[in-house]
């Protein structure tokens, strides 16, 4: 392999996590010094020896992580959902004062809807940060 094919390579998967000679972690940076290619990684620094290097760049790729799923047509969907439940619920107790226990079950329920939406949240954003 040419060296500008190397450091394009290198280049391109600068902030990516990859994986070469078995090692897996994001690359921050590399360098190339006379007899060593170092990549620096977020979890470990890689040393080839510039004799070596052909061989291990045969088994660098960029791991690919899954992209985050567009979920803004779901979210309004449960969204709306959330809020007209909860105005009938509200209707209800308005009409009826037995209902307010029913109510309190549904108040807990959205909680726990909202508390899942809140870690999906977060689960797209950690997802989001590791493809950038």
């Amino acid at each position: 392999m040419k060296t500008y094919e190397i450091e394009s390579k290198l280049n391109k998967a600068i902030g990516k996590t990859i994986t070469i000679q078995s090692k897996t972690g994001r690359l921050i940076r590399w360098e190339a010094k006379e007899r060593t290619l170092r990549l620096v990684l977020d979890n470990q620094d890689i040393n080839i020896l510039s004799s070596d290097v052909d061989q291990a760049m045969e088994t660098f790729q960029v791991v690919e992580l899954p992209s985050v799923v567009n979920q803004t047509s779901l979210i309004s969907t449960v969204n709306h959902d959330l809020k007209n439940i909860l105005m009938d619920s509200i209707n209800k107790v308005r009409e009826n004062k037995d209902y307010i226990p029913q109510a309190q079950e549904v108040n807990n329920n959205v909680k726990s809807i909202i508390d899942l939406a809140k870690a999906e949240i977060e689960y797209m954003k950690v997802i989001s940060y590791m493809n950038k």
